[in-house]
């Protein structure tokens, strides 16, 4: 996701209610359970949005970013989910 800081990401809505996503990492994930009908669950009944890094960053750095942890450096990484609709709190 372009940008740097905290911006958002995702939306989601039904129409009624939404669920913005909002994180400084450089990307996101989305899962939808595609393969999961072999576990008996039904496929694309629910999704995951996991902000993070590309799965290859290690080897393919996004924006010059090392992914890699070392030694004595401390990660940390915002995430927000806002959800919005009727009868919830602003």
């Amino acid at each position: 996701v372009p940008g740097a800081g905290l911006r958002d990401m995702a939306a989601l809505t039904d129409g009624v209610r939404t669920l913005f996503l909002q994180s400084d990492a450089p990307g996101f994930q989305l899962f939808t359970g595609e393969a999961l009908g072999s576990a008996g669950f039904i496929p694309r009944a629910g999704l995951a949005l996991e902000p993070q890094s590309p799965p290859d960053a290690v080897n393919h750095p996004v924006d010059g970013i090392d992914t890699v942890l070392h030694p004595d450096e401390d990660w940390h990484m915002t995430i927000q989910y806002i959800l919005h609709g009727p009868g919830l709190p602003r």
